[in-house]
């Protein structure tokens, strides 16, 4: 158990229903519920709003009472943002003065609750873990980006180097955002953590994957499950299967089939791309499922996950993949390349490089068997990620560090 009132700052918003009970989306909802289960002083500090205004799936956050939730104001626009912007200080000054830990983040729109905590710590006594898990604003590299891109990505990169700076411990979803933002010569306590969000009951039975295994016959299926917007590599995706299809006699019998799910600016791109002819690939196009057992079932039908990240965040899609004896043909990015073994657990491709994709593709028709034995050592390796391990690390970290 972690002693001391603790305050989470986060832009994630809750929602409010009747009798003071506070609603969450389901994953957040998830995420919080392990907090409770090990910080008996837990709060939140974050814009709240009515039930009704939920966007998905809410669910009330068991032991949670509203007197343990600092309300902010939300943000809708930039022109909200100012007028919010001097209430929302005075409310996050509130909670910081009245907690004893405060924990909170480098992302969130339209920017990090740090970014006020920083400018009150020369002025307030609190223990301050810094956590790490995305980074949106960072500009993709080799590609040109706008002045409101490139501003954007060096403001953030100051901001959050100066807040962890100033930080008691750090705890990082990656290796890579340790050494691009934190000054290790400070000494501060680090945790490498991956935000991990698969269930121990999850965890496809080895067993049952081993008797799906004489089913996979025929073509073979990857499946590419992802928001489709340019930063997800979709133009990759798609000029990959382009690249494959010219390398076949025309008229071929399909010896691939690719599923394309998701929703974002280029799903318009992939069905219309879906319903053209590919000599010898069948390409299909879903709308999402939602999030859980219908996705992870989804999951099974598939010999492998195509990732075609073209910056460093670390996708929750390989764990996903994982649990469910799924290998990844992924992109070589900082967020993936340390959780997909090559010739293991998956296959790695250059970035943005679509005609080394093709290869892949090739290659998973000419080696299936690679792929299933490679499912078999994915399943292996899901065992160490999952929702409830993270947040058990993170305990241990945090108590450590906490009574130093």
């Amino acid at each position: 158990m972690i002693a001391g009132t603790y305050t989470l700052f986060t832009r994630i918003p809750l929602y409010s229903g009747p009798g003071g009970t506070c609603y969450a989306g389901d994953l957040w909802e998830k995420d919080l519920s392990e907090h409770l289960s090990y910080i008996p002083g837990f709060r939140i500090c974050c814009p709240v709003l009515p039930a009704e205004a939920a966007p998905g799936n809410i669910r009330p956050v068991s032991g949670l009472d509203s007197k343990d939730v600092i309300a902010l104001a939300p943000d809708g626009g930039w022109g909200s943002v100012l007028r919010n912007l001097l209430p929302n200080f005075r409310r996050v000054l509130h909670a910081v003065r009245s907690t004893e830990i405060v924990h909170s983040g480098g992302a969130g729109w339209a920017f990090p609750l740090s970014y006020y905590i920083v400018l009150l710590r020369p002025f307030l006594s609190f223990k301050w873990i810094m956590v790490i898990e995305s980074s949106f604003w960072m500009k993709a590299e080799n590609q040109r980006p706008s002045l409101r891109q490139w501003a954007s990505h060096h403001f953030n990169m100051a901001m959050v180097r100066h807040c962890l700076r100033h930080a008691d411990a750090h705890i990082f979803t990656q290796k890579w955002y340790q050494d691009v933002l934190s000054d290790r010569d400070r000494g501060t306590p680090v945790h490498i953590a991956p935000a991990v969000w698969v269930s121990d009951v999850d965890i496809l039975d080895p067993r049952a994957h081993a008797n799906m295994q004489p089913k996979r016959q025929g073509p073979a299926r990857l499946f590419f499950p992802a928001r489709l917007v340019a930063d997800k590599g979709v133009d990759t995706v798609l000029e990959a299967i382009r690249i494959f299809s010219c390398a076949q006699p025309a008229g071929s019998v399909p010896q691939l089939e690719i599923t394309v799910m998701g929703t974002g600016d280029m799903a318009g791109t992939c069905r219309a791309f879906a319903q053209d002819p590919h000599s010898g690939v069948t390409v299909r196009f879903l709308p999402p499922v939602d999030y859980g057992a219908p996705f992870l079932s989804a999951l099974r039908g598939y010999e492998a996950v195509i990732i075609a990240n073209r910056k460093p965040e670390q996708p929750r899609i390989v764990f996903d993949a994982f649990s469910q004896g799924v290998p990844c043909i992924a992109s070589k990015t900082p967020g993936i390349e340390t959780l997909v073994s090559e010739q293991e657990t998956g296959w790695l491709f250059e970035k943005d490089d679509a005609r080394a994709l093709a290869d892949l593709f090739q290659k998973a028709v000419d080696a299936q068997q690679t792929l299933e034995d490679m499912g078999v050592q994915a399943l292996a390796a899901a065992k160490n990620w999952t929702h409830t391990r993270m947040h058990e690390d993170r305990a241990a970290f945090l108590k450590e560090v906490l009574e130093l």
